[in-house]
């Protein structure tokens, strides 16, 4: 084969970057954030500026995409206007950093999740959840291997499993007695928060979970040369990827 298949479609295309924003981020990264600010209303406001600074990358990948339909995401468009050597060691370090880290803190967050499940022994737990990680890996790694049709089959029936928790939820929240819409507006004192120093350092730290989340965008350019309709879904996702984000 001297080309890749264009197999992915309009709406497969928008849940790919919708499942990589609805995750770990919104699942785990919440509660951090909570602990930092101390704010319900400071931790919605850092999920606005996220997705704010999110949509200018989202647009400029985008519009990189159009131009650059090639393989290799990043890497096609640093080669493009850095030169091969930039290119060259970024990919590398994408390769060998940067992508496999991302993969890797995904996995354990996996993890986690799934061993906090069980009763397991305490002494047991770190190295279940390493084993649960390479397998997951292993696993997902044999399906992307199967091609990327079967995959993002996969991906789809994840991401509607997603999509019905995160709903569930929601109408649980709004329908327990024991809440209150004025819970948002009262804030935890200072001294019970792990404020750095300062509100803007706190705010700092606490933006880089919703920046988890919300640059999941990146997943737009290493797929467009799989696209079928490149000038439909570039624009497309830009606004779907900021929604979901919201």
């Amino acid at each position: 084969m001297n080309k890749l298949s264009r197999s992915i479609e309009l709406r497969p295309a928008i849940l790919l970057v919708v499942s990589g924003i609805v995750g770990s981020g919104v699942f785990k990264k919440v509660a951090p954030m909570a602990a930092e600010l101390g704010s319900p209303l400071l931790v919605l406001a850092c999920w606005v500026a996220a997705g704010v600074v999110s949509l200018a990358g989202a647009l400029t990948y985008a519009e990189m995409a159009g131009m650059f339909p090639h393989s290799g995401g990043e890497y096609a468009y640093f080669k493009k206007v850095y030169g091969r050597l930039f290119a060259f060691f970024y990919g590398w370090g994408a390769f060998t950093v940067m992508r496999t880290a991302t993969i890797a803190a995904l996995a354990h967050i996996f993890g986690q999740s799934l061993i906090s499940l069980t009763s397991l022994d305490t002494s047991l737990v770190e190295l279940a959840v390493k084993c649960v990680a390479t397998g997951l890996i292993t696993f997902l790694s044999l399906i992307n291997y199967r091609g990327v049709t079967f995959a993002e089959g996969l991906s789809r029936g994840l991401i509607y499993l997603t999509f019905t928790a995160v709903a569930i939820i929601a109408v649980v929240g709004f329908a327990a007695t024991s809440g209150s819409m004025a819970n948002l507006t009262q804030s935890v004192p200072v001294t019970a928060t792990t404020a750095h120093g300062s509100l803007l350092g706190s705010l700092v730290v606490a933006s880089l979970g919703a920046f988890w989340a919300t640059m999941a965008g990146i997943r737009l350019p290493t797929s467009v040369k799989k696209s079928k309709i490149l000038s439909e879904i570039c624009p497309s996702r830009w606004v779907w990827e900021q929604v979901s984000s919201c």
